[in-house]
C-alpha cells in the first residue's frame, strides 16, 4: 500500500466525525449558511501554511485553475451543509461516497489520468452501496430524497474539483495551489453574509462549541485529502478510500451518537443494518484499490 493512501483513510474518519459536530451545531441554531461561512474560513487557515513548503514558485499564468477549483469547493460546501441540515448524517455522509464515480468519469473525460478496471469496479460497488444506504427506509421518503439530491450534487461538484486539483496543482506549485483554492473559497464565502439566518454575532452561544469543532475537523480532513490529490494524484483511488467515511458515519452514530444528541440509531435495527451492509460494500471497494 502506498503510504499516501493513509491520508484519505484519516480524512474519511475525521469527515464523519465533523458531520456529527455540524449536525449538532445546526440543531443548536447555528444556521446552515453561518456554519458554512465559519467552516470555509477555517479551511483557509488550514491550507495557508502549505505556502511555506519549499518548491518551485507558482506559475501565475495558470491562476485561473485554482480560482475555478476554489469556486467549486464553495458550491460543494454549500450543498454539503444543506444536505446535513435536511437529512440524517448516516445517509448524507455515505451518499457523498458517490463522488468517486464522478472523479473516475471526470478523470477520463478531462484526460487527467488512467482509471484501472479494478477502480471502475470499486466505483460500481460504491454506487450499489449508496442504494442500500440511502433507500433503506421509505417512511420518510421526502427527506431522504432531498438529502440524496443535495449530496449527489455536492459529490459531482467536488469530483470535478478534485480532478482539477490533481491535473493542475503540480504544474502550478501544489502548496500554493491549495492555499489559493482555500483563499478563493474564503473570499466567495463573504457572499453568504447577506443571506445569513441572522447576524453571525447572534448565533446562539451553545452552538459555538459545535460550530468550531465541526469547522476545525472539516478543515483537518480537507487538508489531508487535498494534500494527497495535489502532491500524489491518484484521485480515483484516493476517493475510493475516502469513501470509508460512510462506514465511519454508521460506527459513530451507533457508538457515540448519544453524545451529540443524535437519534438516528432509533430508525431501527433493520434500517441501520441495511446502512451497515452498504457501508461494508464501500470497504470492499476500498480493498480493490489496496490490492
Amino acid at each position: 500500500m502506498h503510504l499516501h493512501y493513509l491520508l484519505p483513510a484519516f480524512a474519511g474518519a475525521v469527515y464523519a466525525l465533523s458531520s456529527m459536530f455540524c449536525k449538532r451545531a445546526l440543531q443548536e441554531g447555528s444556521g446552515a449558511l453561518r456554519l458554512s461561512f465559519v467552516a470555509n474560513v477555517c479551511l483557509f487557515l488550514g491550507f495557508a501554511p502549505l505556502t511555506l513548503i519549499p518548491g518551485e514558485p507558482p506559475d501565475w499564468s495558470q491562476l485561473h485553475w485554482p480560482i475555478m477549483a476554489g469556486t467549486g469547493f464553495f458550491i460543494g460546501n454549500f450543498l454539503t451543509f444543506m444536505a446535513i441540515k435536511y437529512g440524517d448524517v448516516s445517509v448524507q455522509a455515505p451518499m457523498m461516497g458517490t463522488k468517486v464515480v464522478f472523479v473516475a468519469a471526470f478523470s477520463v473525460i478531462m484526460g487527467a489520468g488512467p482509471v484501472p478496471l479494478t477502480w471502475w469496479i470499486g466505483a460500481g460497488l460504491t454506487a450499489i452501496a449508496i442504494f442500500l444506504l440511502s433507500f433503506s427506509d421509505w417512511s420518510n421518503r421526502r427527506a431522504i430524497l432531498k438529502t440524496a439530491v443535495l449530496a449527489l450534487a455536492a459529490s459531482a461538484v467536488f469530483g470535478l474539483t478534485d480532478v482539477l486539483v490533481m491535473k493542475h496543482a503540480g504544474g502550478f506549485s501544489p502548496g500554493w495551489f491549495l492555499a489559493l483554492v482555500a483563499g478563493v473559497l474564503a473570499l466567495e464565502s463573504l457572499l453568504l453574509i447577506p443571506c445569513f439566518e441572522g447576524r453571525l454575532r447572534d448565533t446562539p452561544r451553545k452552538a459555538w462549541p459545535w460550530i468550531l469543532g465541526g469547522a476545525a475537523l472539516m478543515s483537518m480532513q480537507a487538508v489531508s485529502l487535498g494534500s494527497g490529490l495535489a502532491f500524489w494524484g491518484d484521485a480515483t483511488a484516493l476517493n475510493i478510500i475516502y469513501s470509508s467515511r460512510g462506514l465511519w458515519s454508521i460506527v459513530f452514530v451507533w457508538g457515540i451518537g448519544s453524545l451529540f444528541a443524535n437519534r438516528e440509531r432509533e430508525a431501527g435495527n433493520k434500517v441501520m443494518g441495511r446502512r451497515m451492509a452498504g457501508a461494508l460494500m464501500l470497504v470492499a471497494a476500498i480493498a480493490l484499490v489496496l490490492i
